[in-house]
């Protein structure tokens, strides 16, 4: 295109008001998305009531909609969404906070029947919800309401969360609320603790239904909304005393046996150490059982990281470091090793650095091994690794695989080509007919790396590999017609 013709804003000024207008409203009225963006920036021309006026029109439409919204439509209604919360914190927050609440709270009533219709399985319009959620808590403490009001407005809401979209409310709101609002809360939702049907954690920290006796229970259809309140409540419970920085609260919310769970014991340690009581911390990590009832191990992940905190914040450095190293060599955990390592002087550093790419070099799954010292980074060392536990190489691992043989290719050929015939092994083994221009550009570039392997130490030379798979191979007439492409041959190669 001449640079005369470039549409840029410059270019496009040069037009006039009056020209740009009539190919906007030319444009506008074949692109209904459009036509509603043109007729809401109207409108915030004229203030914010006009503006809420029309997001709030959008609103009520989307929430009269019936018709399913397959996988493939759910980005654009996400982008419709979208753009009824950016119009709320464009047009409306910034010059009428009280009245963008309002709308805020209208747009997260939609998740109900939204995502009733949708299959949102790309976690895009859960996104927007969480953002809007967000929006809310900024916005109500500009809107300063009646504080009472809007605990209840809270409490409301939570009732109606069986689609998650109100999770983490209580903690958005919790500044706009106060003291006041968050005690009006507390007080609302353990009186509606009395009704029966309560959710308390099982051995994993997962909420379950339990009916007047303790028994497991399936929600009754009549009883959803309750059912959907009762799992919320523990919940709601440990958010407000978050909120108001009560910490015995929290722990209030657990029974003696509920606070051994190590996720759980973690949860509350977390806590009283950010209170300045580590001691008591401990105490709670310690009581934790991290071999359940079953025999199975409980994960304890969080609990661990919270135990290292806690010991360094008691002035237990070394049984910190300890544990640090323990989850390094369980894991091949990268974070905990650097943290590790910092705690030590330089010459010490370099000693406890060898000493983890040992053993990571030995690690059990060659292929995590290969992932964290190539990740460390010590291209040399992971080199070493895969010529020496070749054998122990998946092809199916491809990511894994395919980075290390370009990480190989410049200075270690004899690495990379054996991952390289790893993968074009499980390719043509398991006749994987989608991975055949793969497996044919790997035999390709094993071809190239063959011209600077000096010794191939004990493994098969490019030209036996290549005749063996030739051998093995030849019927797969498929693969050798795609390496005859790949090769650029007008003929397919023949085996």
């Amino acid at each position: 295109m001449p640079a005369g013709n470039t549409i840029d804003v410059e270019a496009l000024e040069g037009l006039g008001a009056r020209r740009l207008a009539e190919l906007l409203s030319a444009a506008t009225a074949r692109d209904a998305a459009a036509k509603r963006q043109l007729r809401l920036e109207l409108a915030a021309a004229k203030g914010p009531k006009a503006a809420a006026g029309e997001i709030r029109k959008r609103l009520a439409a989307m929430g009269r909609a019936k018709k399913f919204v397959p996988r493939s439509g759910s980005a654009a209604l996400a982008d419709d969404l979208e753009a009824q919360r950016q119009a709320i914190r464009r047009h409306v927050a910034e010059r009428d906070p009280g009245l963008a609440l309002d709308l805020l709270w209208r747009f997260m009533a939609l998740g109900e029947r939204v995502f009733d219709r949708c299959a949102d399985s790309s976690g895009l319009i859960g996104k927007v919800f969480r953002a809007a959620r967000a929006d809310l808590g900024r916005v109500a403490v500009a809107a300063g309401p009646d504080r009472v009001k809007l605990a209840d407005r809270t409490f409301d809401a939570i009732w109606r969360n069986g689609f998650g979209q109100y999770d983490g409310l209580i903690g958005a709101v919790g500044p706009a609320l106060g003291p006041e609002g968050l005690e009006h809360l507390r007080r609302k939702v353990l009186a509606f603790r009395g009704r029966g049907v309560v959710a308390a954690p099982d051995e994993d920290g997962a909420n379950v239904v339990r009916g007047p006796w303790g028994r497991p229970t399936e929600p009754d259809p009549e009883d959803e909304a309750l059912v959907v309140f009762a799992r919320a409540i523990p919940q709601a419970l440990k958010d407000i005393a978050d909120a108001q920085g009560d910490v015995d609260a929290y722990m209030a919310q657990y029974d003696e046996q509920q606070r051994r769970i190590p996720v759980i014991a973690a949860e509350i340690g977390r806590r009283l150490l950010d209170a300045n009581r580590p001691r008591e911390a401990l105490e709670t990590l310690d009581a934790a059982r991290l071999v359940r009832e079953d025999g199975f191990p409980s994960p304890d992940e969080e609990w661990r990281e919270t135990r290292i905190d806690v010991l360094d914040a008691l002035g237990r450095t070394e049984e910190a470091q300890a544990l640090r190293w323990a989850i390094f060599e369980e894991h091949l955990d990268e974070a905990s090793l650097r943290a590790y390592l910092e705690r030590l002087g330089d010459s010490d550093a370099a000693v406890a650095t060898e000493r983890a790419l040992d053993h990571a070099a030995g690690y059990p799954d060659v292929h995590d091994a290969l992932r964290f010292v190539l990740r460390w980074p010590d291209v040399g060392g992971a080199a070493s690794l895969a010529v020496r536990r070749a054998s122990e190489l998946n092809g199916d691992f491809y990511a894994t695989l395919n980075s290390a043989a370009s990480a190989f290719a410049a200075d270690h050929p004899l690495a990379a080509t054996l991952v390289l015939r790893a993968m074009i092994d499980f390719t043509l083994g398991s006749a994987r007919s989608s991975r055949y221009r793969h497996a044919a550009r790997q035999l390709l570039a094993c071809a190239g790396l063959a011209e600077r392997i000096d010794d191939y130490r004990g493994f098969e030379d490019h030209d036996a590999y290549f005749a063996e798979i030739r051998k093995q191979d030849a019927r797969k007439t498929k693969f050798w017609a795609v390496l005859g492409d790949v090769m650029g041959m007008a003929e397919p190669f023949r085996p």
